[in-house]
């Protein structure tokens, strides 16, 4: 596996050479930009740390598979990531520059972030402390507000969506940076999954039942489940559901989760409260807006200190 500290996410059972555009690698020249080596790669896109070829800056190029290339409705998908992007004004989002098509492939070009995903902070670390987990979820909290007032639905949250990156303005604080608006439902667009024929269906362990029904059914609440999971995994260090995709889907629908308080019963009461709030199962049950949980997860940051 390719791996450095910078934006996008790993995959071991990709081999990121076996794919590639042709002749795409060390070298290569892309929308005027010049790859120096790969970052992260999955079975749908691999990036590219790149720098431009006359002013040096240094990007992250991210370029769809080709085997969905030829395909309309998923480039359409693909370059919905930039077209997402470009609304949110918000620092928690990542920023991409351009996007479009050259011989052979399609590309998103993007900045590159220092640092490491949440997921691979997670496999090394472990889950983290009460303190830690509460501002997490404020910062992505608010960036999600920021997305849904600007009419996106993320729609991809977990781990490997969100990176971790060092405060540039030096204060030693860490920043979570929203990644893969390769959104469910940009304003009334809605896109279906983006997937390449004969992969394994995928473990939806962050995705709400309504999501799971039907992509058309997702909005604003959607992005508040999927969050609630997240919140669960990083105060417990589990997630909600286990099982294959099948068993995940089920339990999202119909089973209602483990107390995260019998994980540990040092988690504030008010999280676990708010966490299982944000899951429940039917839309109109869970907190009514992302900037509502914003406001909880702030008092329970005053409550806590």
């Amino acid at each position: 596996m390719h791996t450095r500290r910078g934006t996008g996410r790993g995959d071991e059972s990709v081999d990121a050479a076996s794919w590639a555009p042709e002749p795409i690698g060390p070298g290569s020249i892309v929308a005027g930009y010049r790859v120096l080596e790969p970052l992260a790669h999955s079975h749908l896109a691999i990036v590219f740390l790149a720098e431009h070829v006359h002013i040096g800056r240094q990007v992250a190029l991210k370029l769809l598979h080709p085997d969905l290339v030829g395909d309309e409705s998923a480039v359409s998908r693909f370059f919905a990531e930039a077209v997402a992007a470009a609304r949110i004004s918000h620092p928690g989002a990542v920023s991409i520059f351009d996007y479009g098509s050259f011989e052979g492939g399609a590309y998103l070009v993007m900045e590159y972030l220092l640092g490491e995903s949440l997921d691979q902070r997670l496999a090394r670390e472990g889950r983290p402390a009460t303190a830690r987990v509460l501002d997490l979820a404020e910062q992505l909290a608010l960036t999600l507000a920021a997305a849904h007032a600007a009419g996106v639905v993320h729609g991809a949250l977990r781990p490997e969506s969100i990176h971790l990156i060092p405060d540039p303005a030096g204060t030693g604080r860490e920043l979570a940076k929203l990644l893969d608006f390769g959104v469910a439902k940009l304003a009334d667009a809605v896109f279906p999954p983006l997937a390449r024929r004969g992969d394994p269906p995928e473990v939806p362990f962050f995705v709400a039942p309504e999501q799971l029904a039907s992509a058309s059914a997702v909005d604003q609440r959607s992005d508040i489940y999927s969050l609630g999971c997240l919140l669960y995994l990083l105060a417990t260090g589990a997630v909600p559901f286990r099982g294959s995709a099948s068993e995940v889907r089920e339990a999202h629908a119909d089973r209602p989760p483990r107390s995260p308080r019998a994980f540990d019963p040092t988690i504030p009461p008010y999280l676990e409260s708010l966490v299982l709030r944000m899951m429940a199962k039917l839309p109109r049950e869970r907190p009514s807006s992302m900037v509502e949980v914003v406001g909880a997860l702030s008092s329970i940051q005053r409550g806590w200190r």
